[in-house]
């Protein structure tokens, strides 16, 4: 279950911090159970938006909708994270890349594994022309 408590009562955080536009704090509270042990998180948000409890609550979900179908399947796919390319524009060209290599991959999935597929490809390399003529 999740609870969302949203407040425009930002005491101290407005002097402390100069974030411009700030008006809104929001607390996510998510609690499961699993096996029979109950677990509880709680986390805090700030937010230029308005203390809507509702929409924060769509914005957070969409969030990590994006996080969940993209990010970590490039960090399982790819070793995203692990990644220490940093040089000049090198970061952004490679998550170009890799961004490109997953919808080619995706095109041709069927019902194997994005891993197992990549996998295919890397020991047929051949293949990867039938995968370009076809995408063209």
């Amino acid at each position: 279950t999740r609870k969302v408590w949203a407040t425009e009562c930002l005491g101290d955080l407005t002097q402390q911090h100069q974030w411009p536009g700030l008006r809104s704090a929001i607390l996510l509270e998510s609690t499961r159970e699993i096996k029979g042990k109950k677990t509880r998180e709680r986390r805090l948000y700030i937010s230029s938006l308005p203390p809507d409890a509702e929409r924060a609550y769509r914005c957070i979900r969409s969030h990590w909708g994006i996080e969940n179908q993209l990010h970590w399947v490039l960090d399982t796919t790819f070793n995203e994270d692990r990644s220490q390319i940093s040089k000049d524009h090198s970061p952004e060209n490679m998550s170009l890349a890799r961004k490109w290599a997953l919808n080619i991959l995706r095109a041709v999935q069927g019902k194997k594994s994005l891993k197992r597929i990549q996998n295919y490809f890397c020991m047929n390399g051949n293949n990867l022309e039938e995968v370009f003529c076809k995408e063209m």
